[in-house]
């Protein structure tokens, strides 16, 4: 029964979306999660080593990590946000289980090479998750030519189909590495994007979100304590947090899990803006059925909302 699981491989940068999406398929019973490769982005990559080491004592699973890039693959160190909190998991570092009892213990070797290492080891293919920054996929590309050919489709979120979230062009996963994003773009076959609209699509009301937090478990309590600061302000009127829950990487992760939840995309071929300061990171995607990006564009969000309460019980 085991080794008919999908094998699935997740790279991210650990704020409190990715926390969300690692919850569902840490505790799904129908894929297998070999690896975990470590980003930087939401915040430093060695406080993305402290908040995957916490949300795997919560689900109760010894997944390998890997310590990947610190950094994007040219220029200057992007600069984190607060939005997740200064510790990219709402600030709550009481939440049990609390930050302090947590001990990172890191795999030995490069995130990059693992994660190539772990696709050509595995028959069938491997699922590949990606939820921050390119910078490790674009390495492990680097590192082994052949490793794009060993998965079998690239789930990632990242770009923008017209308007940015950090700047009027970029979406924040391809601005902070225009270089590796522009990698990706061109070496899979086959790639499976959430942009930021459509994260923007496909929303809950933030009233889900209160209702599962009351359910008393302990992933349930974790929850409500961490997404607290953003439902506060989202009650406040911020306008960064006001309107639907806009959930972001756990839809990539579902996407990747249950296909069915898809129901429309558009095929395009994607490139990245290097030359052109103003718009550095943008997506620049042409439509056309052959383009080997999926662009998703709505998914079924019942089914959704059914996954995200199950991965809290």
């Amino acid at each position: 029964m085991g080794s008919s699981k999908q094998k699935v491989w997740i790279d991210c940068d650990a704020g409190l979306d990715d926390a969300q999406g690692l919850m569902v398929a840490l505790t799904s019973d129908t894929c297998d999660v070999v690896g975990i490769s470590l980003v930087f982005g939401n915040v430093a990559v060695s406080q993305v080593a402290k908040n995957v080491a916490r949300i795997l004592t919560l689900c109760d699973r010894d997944v390998p990590m890997y310590m990947g890039a610190e950094g994007q693959m040219l220029g200057e160190p992007m600069k984190p946000t607060d939005f997740h909190g200064t510790d990219g998991l709402g600030d709550a570092p009481d939440a049990d289980p609390p930050a302090s009892s947590i001990h990172v213990r890191l795999a030995p070797g490069a995130a990059c090479v693992k994660m190539a290492e772990a696709a050509a080891a595995t028959p069938g293919g491997l699922t590949l998750i990606a939820t921050g920054p390119m910078t490790n996929v674009a390495l492990a590309c680097l590192v082994d030519p052949a490793f794009p050919s060993h998965i079998g489709t690239l789930h990632a979120m990242g770009g923008a189909e017209e308007k940015g979230n950090v700047t009027p062009y970029a979406e924040w996963n391809f601005h902070c590495d225009p270089e590796a994003a522009q990698v990706v773009m061109t070496k899979f076959a086959s790639i499976q994007l959430l942009t930021w609209e459509a994260s923007l699509r496909n929303s809950l009301p933030w009233d889900r979100l209160r209702s599962w937090s009351k359910k008393g478990t302990q992933r349930a309590k974790f929850s409500a304590a961490t997404m607290g600061a953003l439902m506060r302000e989202a009650d406040a009127g911020s306008p960064e947090s006001s309107g639907d829950w806009v959930i972001c990487d756990p839809l990539t992760f579902i996407a990747a899990l249950d296909p069915s939840v898809v129901t429309a995309g558009r095929r395009a071929s994607c490139r990245i803006e290097l030359r052109e300061p103003e718009r550095r990171g943008q997506s620049v995607f042409l439509f056309n059925s052959d383009g080997p990006v999926q662009v998703l564009q709505s998914l079924e969000m019942t089914r959704i909302a059914t996954l995200l309460e199950q991965s809290l019980t």
